[in-house]
């Protein structure tokens, strides 16, 4: 279980569009950008926080888009939320054979400059 900023389908297009402005999909990958990992049942803290986060559910949370990243598996947009992970990015697309998960594991990572606000709802999913 994680819990995430779920993106509609309005804020996957914009999402989308900003990325589409610098960068392709390369062919055979596969697009994801359909949320942000805030917290994953993995972490240590999972039980500490997860009443904390439960306060959160439901309730929207605005973001901006702040830089890319990218290597042979994954392609991400780093965003500027609080999360567990590294970095806080949407993954927006995976090689072949690759996960979502393995945006986690990029190094490559560039500021770009997104002046559009963005909206996405928290969410626990499984």
């Amino acid at each position: 279980m994680y819990y995430c900023i779920k993106l509609s389908p309005e804020m996957q297009a914009r999402v989308m569009n900003v990325f589409n402005a610098f960068f392709t999909i390369p062919e055979g990958w596969t697009k994801h950008c359909d949320h942000i990992t805030l917290m994953h049942s993995s972490n240590e803290h999972w039980f500490a926080i997860t009443g904390l986060m439960s306060n959160f559910i439901g309730k929207p949370i605005n973001f901006n888009i702040i830089g890319v990243g990218y290597d042979e598996n994954a392609m991400a947009l780093e965003v500027n939320v609080h999360t567990t992970n590294k970095r806080a990015h949407i993954t927006i697309c995976t090689a072949p054979s690759h996960k979502p998960v393995e945006s986690n594991n990029i190094k490559n990572w560039e500021r770009l400059y997104c002046k559009d606000d963005f909206v996405g709802i928290v969410t626990i999913e499984k």
